[in-house]
């Protein structure tokens, strides 16, 4: 008969047998995957490598230029080949002309046009025609828009933005279009504060578009969201006492990020967006000294990435998120600089494109988007304008696109000018 221990040691062989050979199996398995896997891999500037269409980490720090003709976009994503009525159409024409600036990042060059006419900003860096006096035109209500690109209206003419249409609309009305491609809340409100003692205005109409504002607003590096940008954009962060406090980039234009930034991220760099950058995951740039050189292990990093990223898309209308809380803290601040202006205030949400579709067969989704439509709005106390509801009521013969298949067309831009008109009509009766 054997003893206990005799009986624990003969478990033991025999637990440790399949053990020991399952894990001999997964060694030689991922050892035949590595020798393997470096068959294809595609050398690549921007990374590791790519493996069967896939980018490896760790990415390199680079740059993308878009130039079409003399026109520097200084922007973050290369446009396609567009020919509209016969015209080969410019990054200029769909984004607008573009330098650098200290303070913003980037900002619209001034006094500039792009090759075919589509894009024009004056002197006050506005998407206009003509320049305008720092005095309101008598028996004009001045309306400054405020925004993103869907405020500037890239993708068509100047001539198709919702701002010209409102104006159009309406003998009474100036508006004056200081939206910006790519812009956050954090740099719309910046350009405000350049701009708002230059310009007298009765009202600020500020244009929300939850889907692109709130990433951008804890975000710094665009590179980290799949666009190409050689320097960081500003932000905002919320103080230990509830004040805003502005992040700038530690760079003071992109050929000092780049110099200092050669192929890899530095030191500093990465140690700076560990602090200030929601979407900086140290592993895709940085590379790990133990096992860091294994293709499972860049591939096991791009995916938790990817994961990882999409649940923080998903928490981004959350109002116990950050992004939310930091977009309610900056609206109302704006508010406030525009009454310091004797200036009226509307915020006005816009939904992407793909929420339209959304918000009309998807109630969890409804209710997501006005719940984050009343804290966005302080529960109320900020004057706004909810276009999703109406904007679900057009016909599909109304809803089109830019020239590019983004963004909103002409027929959109109209019917968008046309809510609004009529909304601020009923806010002043």
């Amino acid at each position: 008969m054997w003893n206990d221990n005799q009986a624990q040691s003969v478990m033991l062989k025999v637990i440790r047998l399949p053990v020991f050979l399952f894990l001999a199996s997964f060694l030689c398995v991922l050892v035949l995957f590595e020798v393997l896997a470096r068959v294809f891999i595609i050398p690549s500037t921007s990374c590791y490598g790519i493996f069967l269409g896939r980018e490896l980490p760790p990415y390199m720090v680079h740059s993308k230029r878009t130039s079409k003709g003399s026109e520097s976009s200084l922007y973050l994503i290369s446009a396609k080949p567009l020919t509209v009525d016969g015209d080969e159409i410019t990054s200029g024409d769909l984004w607008g002309i573009r330098r650098e600036d200290a303070h913003l990042g980037y900002a619209p060059q001034e006094n500039s046009i792009s090759v075919n006419g589509w894009s024009q900003i004056n002197s006050l860096g506005a998407h206009s025609r003509r320049d305008l006096p720092k005095e309101r035109t008598p028996g004009k209500k001045r309306i400054l828009t405020l925004g993103d690109s869907y405020t500037q209206c890239s993708r068509v003419r100047l001539e198709e933005s919702w701002p010209f249409f409102l104006e159009y609309s309406d003998s009474g009305l100036e508006v004056v279009n200081f939206g910006v491609e790519g812009y956050s809340l954090a740099q719309t409100f910046l350009k405000y504060e350049m701009v708002k003692r230059q310009i007298d205005h009765d009202l600020v109409l500020l244009m929300f578009v939850p889907h692109d504002n709130l990433w951008r607003d804890i975000n710094m590096w665009r590179t980290l969201w799949g666009w190409s940008s050689a320097n960081l954009m500003p932000r905002f962060e919320i103080g230990s006492g509830g004040e805003l406090v502005l992040i700038r980039s530690p760079y003071r234009n992109r050929a000092e990020f780049m110099a200092a930034n050669k192929n890899r991220v530095s030191p500093e760099l990465s140690e700076f967006l560990r602090q200030h950058d929601r979407f900086y995951f140290p592993a895709n740039y940085e590379p790990d000294p133990f096992g860091g050189s294994l293709i499972t292990y860049k591939l096991l990093v791009k995916a938790w990435s990817k994961l990882r990223l999409s649940r923080m898309r998903n928490d981004l209308y959350d109002p116990g998120k950050e992004a939310l809380r930091l977009s309610r803290k900056m609206i109302s601040a704006l508010r406030n600089s525009a009454a310091l202006e004797h200036s009226g205030f509307v915020l006005v949400f816009l939904p992407s494109p793909q929420e339209i579709s959304l918000y009309r067969r998807d109630k969890d989704y409804r209710n997501r988007w006005n719940k984050m439509v009343r804290y966005a709005s302080g529960d109320g106390a900020v004057r706004h304008i909810d276009l999703l509801p109406e904007l679900c009521k057009l016909s599909r013969d109304n809803l089109d696109y830019g020239y590019d298949g983004s963004h909103y067309g002409a027929r959109t831009n109209a019917a968008i000018a046309e809510i609004i008109r009529q909304r601020l009509s009923a806010m002043s009766e």
